[in-house]
């Protein structure tokens, strides 16, 4: 198969899923239902961009996307597990507006701050409605054993720790430019010598990981929606996806 034929079937993949969610008529304006549409529509679009950086061999960036694929889909399988869960996004939500206020106390000059200090107005009795707005919400949390703030819980609680350890670790170290990861990309060690290049050294067998990798959530996140939303037609749009799944996986075989 041509490198061609890979990337249409994955656009075709992600031209499915787009259909599959925007011909859904019965979207309630609950906020779970919203925000489980939400993060799939996100995955979705993600992976449109992932395939668009493998048809131009711009590799650099899908690892960085795939992370976000991989906090998105957390967050959609915790709000289909649990219930409540909108809660914690609304309340980890105020923590973070609560600490980056509370930083221009301690920065007060810092330029990046300076239209908050300016535009907030009483940044302390903002701060103060804040957490008391926090507080409300974290009524509705009680029911969770655990101070889930941390992204490593959410994925124990998502019940993927898994995939937490293994690939999103990696993916870490490639959005935060860890040495060794660095090394993969522009240098090639040799007997004697080691080779250096501005373009980096990877191709689509070696990033073929990440791109199946995608390609599993963003299935798997279609067919949590759909069950958890009740939406119509599963069965017409899952195998065409599964149809161009198994040409795809050849092409990497």
């Amino acid at each position: 198969m041509k490198k061609e034929d890979l990337i249409k079937n994955l656009k075709e993949i992600v031209d499915i899923a787009t259909k599959s969610i925007a011909s859904q008529e019965n979207i309630n304006n609950d906020a779970t239902d919203l925000y489980i549409a939400s993060f799939c529509s996100s995955i979705i679009q993600y992976t449109d961009a992932i395939i668009s950086l493998a048809e131009t061999d711009n590799l650099i960036a899908i690892p960085p996307i795939l992370r976000s694929i991989l906090e998105a889909y957390v967050e959609l399988l915790n709000l289909c597990k649990h219930e409540n869960y909108q809660y914690v996004l609304t309340s980890n939500h105020f923590r973070q507006k609560i600490k980056k206020l509370q930083v221009t106390f301690e920065e007060p000059d810092n330029p990046y701050l300076q239209y908050t200090i300016e535009n907030f107005g009483d940044i302390g009795n903002r701060i103060k409605e804040y957490r008391k707005q926090k507080y409300t919400v974290d009524q509705h949390i009680s029911n969770f054993d655990k101070d889930i703030t941390k992204i490593k819980d959410r994925f124990e609680l998502a019940g993927i720790k898994d995939l937490y350890a293994g690939i999103y670790g990696q993916l870490c170290e490639d959005a935060h430019n860890e040495i060794l990861r660095v090394e993969s990309r522009h240098l090639k060690k040799n007997e004697n010598s080691t080779e250096f290049s501005v373009l980096i050294n990877w191709d689509l067998e070696k990033i073929s990981h990440h791109i199946l990798t995608a390609m599993d959530i963003l299935k798997s996140s279609l067919i949590y929606t759909f069950d958890n939303l009740d939406f119509a037609n599963l069965d017409v749009f899952l195998p065409e996806i599964e149809k161009r799944e198994k040409i795809i996986n050849s092409y990497f075989e």
